[in-house]
């Protein structure tokens, strides 16, 4: 805490959010801005900073790096956004990206879900070993099957989310959708950002960049490898 700013820093998950909301309640100041610097983290634990960040119209300032699940939740909740010099914002998917992967390889999403099952049977069936257990193929194969399916069908809290800050899910899941998931499977990266002009035609607007050269094209050595997407009008 400092005055009307906290900083954040670290992974995003319920036992650090449930610290840093301790913390905003023993403020002695309303806060109003936020310094964050986070890879990644649980979904449903960034949205309750995003949701908050919403609410108070918190400023996010990003201070090395706001990725995954900080960049789809919480930088896009701010009502101004500021990116420090060399921090990099980025995304790499979100809850609603199976859909737009089975549509850019042609398959359904049943033809998905059998393709992820087989891809972490081995390793489920050696986990389930390892904990004492004789594990049996067919019914890991059936508990995994059941989990993939139960996790594609529950995007309505993502939504919700989304449909309440105004912006589409494009941004989350743009270098997955057909015509651009094959240079991003391709490419050695993380993910992916975009130029300033690029987030505000996804509903990202109110981004400042306080480094030299421009946002999106002169990145430097970012905090994490990613592709810059130029998003079209229109």
């Amino acid at each position: 805490m400092d005055g009307s700013t906290v900083h954040y820093r670290g992974v995003l998950n319920h036992q650090s959010v449930d610290h840093f909301f301790r913390q905003i309640r023993a403020a002695e100041e309303p806060i109003d801005n936020l310094v964050i610097n986070s890879n990644a983290g649980e979904t449903d634990a960034s949205r309750r900073v995003g949701l908050w960040v919403h609410e108070h119209a918190v400023t996010v300032v990003v201070d090395h790096v706001c990725f995954s699940s900080c960049a789809n939740y919480i930088f896009t909740a701010a009502p101004r956004k500021i990116i420090r010099s060399g921090a990099i914002v980025g995304w790499h998917g979100s809850e609603q990206s199976h859909e737009y992967i089975a549509q850019a390889r042609g398959l359904t999403i049943g033809e998905l879900i059998d393709e992820l099952v087989e891809q972490n049977l081995d390793q489920a069936v050696k986990d389930e070993d390892a904990a004492g257990g004789e594990a049996r193929p067919a019914l890991v194969r059936a508990r995994l099957h059941s989990s993939f399916t139960a996790l594609f069908n529950d995007t309505r809290a993502e939504q919700a989310f989304l449909d309440l800050i105004g912006v589409p899910v494009d941004a989350l899941v743009y270098g997955l959708m057909p015509g651009r998931y094959d240079r991003w499977f391709a490419a050695p990266v993380d993910g992916w950002t975009f130029t300033l002009e690029s987030m505000t035609r996804l509903g990202i607007d109110n981004v400042a960049y306080e480094g030299p050269g421009e946002y999106g094209r002169d990145l430097g050595n970012p905090a994490r490898t990613v592709l810059v997407f130029d998003v079209p009008p229109g």
